[in-house]
């Protein structure tokens, strides 16, 4: 849903989702999460508040509409949207920087990728896309045992990310580690 609608604001409802399953939210693009057993009032009350804070932060919404754009290859479209965060501020200097690596990894220019998030280590709000990033720009140059790295830390954070998982399991098959494969 996320991929086809990334300005829609997506909120869970459930009973079986576990605090630990938010980094995998989060990075599905999940706005909110509302833990049943529920009230009307609270659910109506965390609704209204987690839509209120989305439209009073476009940013976040301009960036996974980017994101959308750079995976599906439009990269004249998402170069437009980002000149509209850069114009309006919308982003620290950090996060700035994370988006330009996204660019960069989109164009195939991996080792211009890496360069730039290893030059941006204090971005604690994209970590789990810096290390994912990284890790699939080392995988596509070659460096294998760097790329299990960056995708065992995100692994960490997030561990039921299943396109991380499989990635790890390529990556360890190419390494001759299937004995470690879990």
């Amino acid at each position: 849903m996320r991929n086809r609608w990334p300005a829609c604001n997506i909120v869970v409802t459930s009973s079986l989702l576990q605090k630990e399953d938010q980094p995998l939210l989060f990075e599905m693009g999940v706005l909110t999460t509302i833990y049943k057993p529920t009230t009307q009032t609270r659910f109506v009350g965390e609704l209204l508040s987690s839509l209120s804070k989305q439209t009073a932060r476009p940013e976040e919404r301009l960036t996974r509409s980017i994101r959308k754009d750079l995976q599906q290859g439009n990269l004249k479209q998402a170069e437009e949207q980002r000149k509209t965060i850069e114009k309006n501020e919308l982003l620290s200097e950090s996060r700035l920087q994370t988006l330009n690596a996204e660019f960069e990894y989109a164009r195939g220019n991996y080792e211009k990728t890496i360069t730039i998030l290893k030059d941006n280590p204090n971005n604690q709000h994209d970590q789990l896309i810096t290390l994912d990033l990284l890790g699939k720009s080392m995988l596509k140059l070659g460096f294998l045992q760097e790329a299990l790295l960056c995708f065992d830390k995100a692994r960490d954070q997030s561990p039921k990310n299943l396109t991380r998982l499989c990635l790890i399991s390529e990556v360890e098959h190419s390494l001759g580690l299937e004995d470690k494969m879990r």
